[in-house]
């Protein structure tokens, strides 16, 4: 899977694009039906699929202190993507002026660089400045544009609609069996780890990230194909693992914590 820090750096003439635009904030079980079907409209036309995404999240610039925990970091998302198949992942740092862009100076420009042959969203997309870019809007787009437009319905789970924002509230209230319906997985973290001396404990780099009540917690933890049970001591703003025993080859590592 290919990384780039702005569409005009995807090489003209290649396959045809097809391309998904959001936030993908755990690339959970609704994420997962918008990719497969970008991915089958790709493979219909020897195409590749290409994921917009962004780098942090909208709401830090729209609303500044109100930006909720995420689910996963960059590194976890990339590398849940990249399972997809996705071809490649154009990430964008989302700003003030870019978010300043109506719907239609937006996709004129994405298309001048590098035309797309489709683009597939999910039911509650909506491009621009304001989101005034719906689905009439968007319509009208592929028309001036030509490309092909396809929503995808909500992914209905146990009778609701999945979201990053449901999984969210069920992480924070501990609902770890409605969480993993959702995700299509486990929840897990996937982050930095940093060794606490003499104690067989590793503390998590947790920073904006949503985390279940405090308590403590049966967890695995994946890295490098091995895996450590241990004990995960929840905090305010910490996470905290209980080792069985004593393992410095996680010092600094990327490791995955697996809530059971």
């Amino acid at each position: 899977m290919e990384i780039f820090l702005s569409y005009s750096e995807i090489p003209r003439g290649k396959a045809p694009i097809v391309l998904t635009i959001g936030n993908f904030d755990a690339v959970h079980s609704g994420h997962s039906t918008v990719l497969h079907r970008a991915r089958e409209v790709a493979d219909q036309v020897d195409g590749a699929l290409y994921v917009l995404t962004f780098i942090s999240h909208p709401s830090e610039v729209l609303r500044p202190g109100s930006t909720p925990p995420m689910l996963c970091t960059e590194t976890h998302k990339l590398k849940l993507l990249q399972e997809q198949r996705v071809g490649g992942v154009i990430l964008l740092e989302f700003t003030l002026a870019f978010s300043q862009q109506t719907a239609t100076q937006f996709l004129f420009s994405l298309h001048q660089l590098q035309p797309f042959f489709a683009l597939i969203l999910g039911y509650d997309a909506r491009i621009g400045n304001d989101r005034q870019g719906n689905s009439t809007l968007m319509k009208q787009l592929a028309n001036e544009l030509s490309f092909k437009l396809e929503y995808l319905p909500p992914y209905i789970c146990q009778g609701l609609t999945v979201s990053s924002s449901a999984i969210r509230q069920a992480v924070s209230s501990g609902d770890f069996a409605l969480a993993e319906m959702m995700l299509g997985r486990k929840f897990s973290i996937f982050s930095s780890g940093t060794i606490v001396p003499e104690m067989a404990c590793l503390t998590i780099e947790v920073k904006g990230l949503c985390l279940p009540p405090l308590g403590i917690y049966p967890i695995k933890i994946y890295h490098e194909g091995k895996t450590t049970v241990g004990r995960g001591i929840v905090g305010l703003t910490s996470l905290t693992i209980e080792l069985l025993r004593d393992d410095p080859s996680l010092e600094g590592k990327v490791v995955e914590v697996v809530f059971n």
